[in-house]
């Protein structure tokens, strides 16, 4: 009998690769043109104390010879307070898999190593998403009531492409609109279908919860940065940001530009983006960045054929993104896509109006001697946390515009 794989198959040795392929999408498109273009500030304190020039001198006037000058006054400037927000990730390993799996021939990578580096990629992934949302943490509305159920179906999404798009594995609270926790740290097991006007999730256990409640990572509630659907408002999404109400007689100088179609969607057409890019220039801002999910991205780029300048996106005028993935310019504006962006929203704005403040960069927390790692009590294992103490603010909201009911 001739020799086969099979007869064989105890000489045989099985062959693995050295390197873990990555099935995760980490470009964080938003953040790193912060990080580019943004300004960043390492303040100490809980929270930061910034002054806004928010009315002129009103003492001027035209008087006939002899006329009485008009009654002095002053320039006006409230105080905006930015809080801090804090983010955390955490490791927790047992004695063995800190031990056995190190980085030789009995594992592909050192695992302290790659949870670390994995936790502070995770964290950086999901503040992205929060540049995108409002701070309140809503991810999705429950589409229906559920009662001694696992299948959750959502619909109404924040921010993202699609409904389910940050719940594969995730840890999440239902919560009603007036406060009343539902379902607390239950896990998604799985995605069942996932589409940017619905979803249907399981949960790891049967819960109850209330038809319009609302669905947030695990204690995130209200906990989140404010991003560009917060800051970029006119007061219909977020009414009071960092302390001053939008919708008070006065204050219209906190509110940014609004263009939207009253819920009904129409495609991203460069009259459109004209509009929005006008807006910022009659308040006196050169914007800068364009941004957008990338179903508009794909329609406005059809629209402005004619005008768009394709960009490589590792030019060393851009942030260095990865992946060699292009935009386009127009007018100067660097029209970008992201996919954490609220689907239905094109924000045109100048980066150097936003400001993350932070009184450290990322770090783990040091327990003591030198070391992130804290023994668990009375077990052969430890724990490590990654924080982040940032806030995130737009100084100019009404130099930035966001045009909204796109497809």
């Amino acid at each position: 009998m001739a020799a086969t794989l099979t007869t064989i198959a105890g000489l045989l040795k099985q062959v693995y690769s050295d390197a873990i392929e990555e099935q995760l999408e980490n470009n964080n498109v938003l953040y790193k043109i912060f990080e580019k273009d943004a300004s960043t500030k390492n303040l100490q304190g809980k929270d930061i104390i910034v002054p806004v020039h928010s009315a002129r001198n009103a003492a001027i006037g035209a008087r006939a010879e002899g006329g009485t000058l008009p009654t002095g006054r002053n320039q006006t400037h409230v105080q905006v307070t930015v809080p801090l927000k804090y983010l955390y990730g955490r490791i927790d390993m047992s004695g063995q898999s800190m031990l056995l799996a190190r980085k030789d021939i009995s594992a592909f990578v050192d695992a302290k190593t790659n949870e670390m580096e994995g936790i502070i990629t995770d964290v950086t992934r999901d503040f992205n998403r929060q540049l995108h949302g409002d701070g309140t943490g809503v991810l999705a509305l429950a589409n229906g009531a559920g009662s001694g159920t696992a299948t959750l179906v959502l619909d109404t999404q924040t921010v993202g492409a699609t409904v389910a798009q940050y719940l594969q594995g995730a840890y999440i609270d239902v919560i009603t609109s007036g406060g009343t926790t539902e379902v607390s740290g239950i896990q998604v097991s799985a995605v069942v279908s996932d589409t940017a006007t619905a979803a249907t999730v399981t949960l790891s256990s049967t819960q109850t919860w209330s038809d319009n409640s609302l669905v947030y990572i695990t204690g995130n509630r209200n906990n989140e940065v404010v991003g560009l659907l917060g800051a970029i408002d006119d007061g219909g999404i977020l009414a009071t940001y960092m302390g001053i109400n939008r919708t008070t007689a006065g204050n219209q100088y906190w509110q940014a530009n609004d263009l939207n179609n009253s819920g009904t969607l129409r495609n991203a057409t460069e009259t459109l983006f004209d509009a929005g890019y006008l807006e910022c220039k009659k308040k006196g801002v050169d914007p800068t960045h364009a941004l957008c999910n990338f179903t508009p991205y794909k329609t406005l780029g059809a629209a402005l054929v004619a005008q768009k300048r394709f960009i490589n996106l590792s030019d060393a005028n851009l942030a260095d993104l990865p992946g060699g993935y292009m935009g386009f310019s127009v007018n100067g504006v660097k029209v970008l896509a992201d996919i954490d962006c609220q689907k239905s929203n094109l924000y045109i704005f100048r980066a150097d109006d936003f400001t993350i403040y932070q009184p450290a960069s990322a770090e783990f927390i040091d327990f003591g001697a030198g070391t992130p790692w804290l023994q668990t009590a009375n077990q052969d294992a430890a724990t490590a946390a990654l924080r982040w103490y940032v806030a995130v603010f737009c100084q100019r909201p009404n130099g930035q515009t966001v045009v909204r009911d796109l497809q």
